[in-house]
């Protein structure tokens, strides 16, 4: 394995460098696909494409019979303007890989040459897949729906994400939620406009809104939630009140039962307002991706795989759910999945947090991440 990763390394680095150049948005991952069945027809690996419009599933069938692992990497960048400055920045304005998901493709590439060398020792199949749209649109539902976790039928799915949150040679790793649901809303309240002078003529909606922001915080005490209200639009001039005014928010939540309430609480305070202020509403409730939930099975192989090719001293356990959402939630809501975060921060790069401007990696992190994934596909498939 070592000798094919060092085989590899240097071509990982490219390949980053290359999609951190030509960063492509949700479903418009054109140039980025095409570059990546490139590099799959360079390494001899079979490969179904387009599968969501710009999705790639290759296909690495074992030398003995058994079970089908999936390594998940999603494409997509972000309408980022880049502050790094380096040789390979962003050559699209206003575009930037600042969520790492340039790396994650790298590394899953790096991971698939090794295992098709590989593949007479496998025990069972490796489905990679490279997905687009993670960042709010979604593409791993459709890549589902389209038939990515069959012929051969996935077994388990494992997801590998890079964070500044440790060191360069770290993970972190958690059993249970790891990312949450990342709902949300629209709100449209109705009142009556008027003439800013006299306000005692109208219904407020702009009021209205203030008010129910305000009690939304106030009364809505539930554990393991985020509501806010992230966006308001009412009005067009300094005299004039405005007849509607305009809400949208997130609801995020990393408890099943919680999130199955939240919908139904949000509108008992919404509702309660505009009745006081005398104004009607029109509330629509989007559920988004599930909470990422991670198997202590799945976790504990990826754990046991982190021993052997970073160190134990390098496994870092944690406790908490961020309120992020992540659709790899998708994957593992089918079959036993783990989600894990990759150290970039090192080396005196990687200290910025995700989807920063100035987000950055320590490139060393790249062969690691590329040990664990094989490590772990060798550990499950065994």
């Amino acid at each position: 394995m070592n000798s094919y990763i060092n085989e590899i390394s240097a071509k990982v680095i490219e390949i980053r460098r290359y999609l951190h150049a030509h960063p492509e948005l949700a479903f418009e991952e054109i140039n980025t696909s095409k570059y990546i069945c490139k590099i799959l027809d360079e390494f001899g690996i079979k490969y179904k494409y387009p599968i969501a419009k710009t999705g790639i599933c290759a296909l690495i069938k074992g030398g003995k019979p058994g079970k089908t692992i999936l390594l998940r990497a999603d494409m997509d960048a972000l309408p980022i303007k880049e502050e790094v400055n380096c040789d390979f920045k962003s050559k699209t304005e206003g575009l930037m890989h600042a969520c790492g998901h340039d790396a994650h493709t790298a590394i899953m590439l790096g991971a698939a040459y090794v295992l098709n060398k590989m593949k007479d020792e496998l025990c069972g199949n490796v489905k990679i897949v490279f997905q687009p749209a993670e960042e709010g649109v979604g593409g791993a539902e459709p890549m589902i729906k389209e038939g990515v976790m069959e012929n051969p039928t996935v077994d388990a799915a494992f997801a590998f994400h890079v964070t500044h949150l440790c060191k360069t040679g770290q993970i972190l790793v958690k059993n249970g939620p790891v990312m949450g649901a990342p709902d949300e809303f629209d709100i449209v309240i109705k009142g009556k406009g008027g003439h800013g002078a006299h306000p005692e003529e109208c219904n407020d909606p702009i009021l209205t809104a203030s008010d129910f922001i305000t009690t939304l915080k106030e009364k809505l005490v539930l554990n393991n939630t985020v509501v806010t209200v992230t966006a308001v639009e009412g009005g067009a001039t300094y005299n004039i009140i405005p007849d509607i005014a305009l809400m949208k928010g997130t609801a995020r939540s990393t408890d099943v039962d919680t999130r199955n309430i939240l919908e139904g609480r949000i509108e008992e305070i919404l509702k309660a307002v505009c009745k006081a202020h005398g104004c009607t509403y029109d509330y629509n409730f989007r559920y988004m991706y599930p909470i990422t939930v991670n198997d202590e099975g799945m976790t504990n192989i990826v754990r046991k795989a982190a021993y052997k090719v970073l160190g134990k001293e390098n496994v870092i356990e944690y406790d908490t759910c961020p309120m992020l959402g992540e659709d790899f939630s998708y994957f593992a809501n089918l079959v036993p999945g783990a989600y894990i975060k990759l150290g970039i921060n090192g080396n005196g790069k990687g200290e910025h947090a995700l989807h920063s401007s100035k987000f950055d990696i320590d490139e060393d992190a790249l062969k690691h991440g590329v040990k664990l994934a094989v490590q772990t596909v060798i550990d499950y498939l065994a």
